[in-house]
């Protein structure tokens, strides 16, 4: 069996530690902070928007690593309204 790439290391150890009942709870304080589940609305200043969009990338970063779908974003979307 061939040894695993660092990248490929790397998504095992996103889902190792988000997989928990603790990591999804982390996970979902990230998502919430990143605005990842949020839409932009309103006159936002331009200054605001880049940081938020870089608050975005960040949390999106992390969602590609744990190999997310649509069923993941929809799932986690329904769960942070109630």
């Amino acid at each position: 069996m061939p040894n695993k790439t660092a990248e490929q290391q790397l998504h095992i150890d996103y889902k190792q530690v988000f997989g928990t009942e603790q990591g999804q709870r982390v996970l979902e304080d990230i998502l919430a902070y990143c605005h990842v589940l949020e839409p932009l609305t309103g006159s936002i200043e331009t200054n605001a928007v880049l940081i938020r969009e870089g608050r975005r990338d960040a949390g999106m970063t992390i969602l590609q690593k744990l190999n997310w779908n649509e069923k993941n974003f929809i799932e986690t979307a329904e769960g942070a309204k109630q």
